[in-house]
């Protein structure tokens, strides 16, 4: 296997660099507890975490998200509120995160559902018996990937999947039998293996799949000639330059979920090689228009370049790290 070209010790110092442009609160948290790995109990995070708490951002998402522990819709808009909060570091006890819990808690209990119209299928069941659960289910995995309510999901759902490679090939029919049996919802739309939110739960505990079924379910992601829906609708083993900046940027998305699988370690050098390659002149990303999302902006404002090479970098790292700490 070819080496990195970098180490533990080049992203840590890539960190430092980062931190000595003095960073706007948020990226600054995030640097010194991602990267310079200052634990809670220190008076430093504790003192860089109680101004994110304080940050206009975090006040932005208190102030809409609802009594109910939602923001507009569940999908998508809970969804991605539920990721930004993780992203700029709010802790799972963060009211924010602990009332969207309280949430999904009781949906998954099956005490109440999305509050919005369910979308049109061709068995009306669908939406509430397989969809509902299932994002609501991964959507809590991000958080709280032990819950015990995730239990008995993620055995039907590891179940589903043992089924579709059964034979050791990818087998459709297979698949599509086992969630009609266990469902008994007659439904031409089955949610695969390889779906957006399957993979979230698949890969939120490391035990979940044998090594095998793992390898194989992430080469068939990394080889689809459509990506992933909802995250990037081309091949994810074909690299993108940077200054395709709202490509690479989904791109990046979509090898950031395909690097929870445990045999990521054996097939990311390629693409971490090509990542690396991106940086510009002064050793950092920028990705130099922000993309559209829940993730950006971590710092203050874009209109100021320093904090866009800030955000940018922390998002390319946050990817690359995981390989250097793997090594």
């Amino acid at each position: 296997m070819t080496r990195l070209p970098y180490s533990q010790d080049d992203i840590e110092q890539m960190a430092k660099e980062l931190l000595r442009m003095e960073p706007d609160p948020i990226p600054r948290f995030i640097l010194l507890k991602e990267f310079m790995h200052l634990k809670p109990t220190e008076a430093a995070y504790k003192r860089a975490y109680e101004k994110v708490l304080a940050h206009p951002f975090v006040v932005k998402l208190e102030k809409e998200q609802t009594s109910h522990g939602y923001w507009g819709h569940f999908h998508v808009d809970t969804e991605a509120m539920i990721q930004r909060c993780l992203s700029i570091g709010l802790a799972p006890e963060h009211p924010c995160l602990s009332s969207a819990v309280a949430f999904i808690e009781k949906v998954l209990k099956g005490e109440d559902i999305w509050h919005q119209r369910c979308e049109k299928q061709d068995n009306p069941r669908w939406w509430l018996e397989m969809f509902m659960p299932l994002v609501s289910a991964a959507s809590l995995s991000l958080i709280h990937p032990n819950h015990p309510l995730l239990d008995k999901h993620i055995e039907v759902w590891e179940r589903f999947a043992q089924a579709a490679w059964a034979t050791g090939e990818y087998r459709l029919e297979q698949e599509k039998q086992r969630q009609i049996d266990y469902f008994k919802i007659n439904t031409k739309r089955i949610i695969p293996f390889y779906n957006y939110y399957a993979v979230l739960f698949l890969t939120s505990r490391k035990e979940i799949l044998e090594a095998s079924l793992d390898k194989k379910i992430l080469s068939y992601c990394l080889q689809k000639k459509d990506g992933m829906y909802y995250i990037y609708d081309n091949q994810a083993s074909v690299p993108v330059p940077i200054n395709d900046t709202k490509c690479f940027y989904h791109w990046l998305r979509l090898l950031t979920i395909l690097s929870r699988f445990q045999s990521w370690e054996g097939s990311s050098h390629s693409y971490c090689r090509w990542i690396w390659k991106q940086r510009n002149e002064t050793g950092f990303w920028d990705l130099g228009k922000k993309p559209r999302g829940w993730y950006f902006p971590l710092s203050d404002s874009w209109r100021i370049e320093k904090n866009r090479i800030i955000d940018s970098s922390i998002f390319v790292l946050r990817l690359l790290k995981q390989d250097a700490a793997a090594r």
